[in-house]
């Protein structure tokens, strides 16, 4: 999930650069997963996912994530 965000975020940052709030977030989910942290890590992904699904009905020309 986190590599599948990183990618998804690196073409739509692009196209709607305030998607680039959620990074910060996304570094903090890396560190929880290499801390071995795995339900902190997976808990934060998926409110990110859940807000780049909501910029999807905003901005309906991104990709599905």
């Amino acid at each position: 999930m986190l590599r599948r965000i990183h990618l998804w975020l690196k073409r739509a940052v692009l196209e709607v650069p305030e998607l680039a709030e959620v990074v910060p977030t996304l570094r903090q989910s890396v560190r929880l997963y290499q801390a071995g942290q795995y339900e902190a890590c997976l808990t934060q992904v998926m409110a990110v996912g859940r807000a780049l699904e909501e910029s999807r009905v905003r901005h309906p020309a991104l990709p599905p994530l």
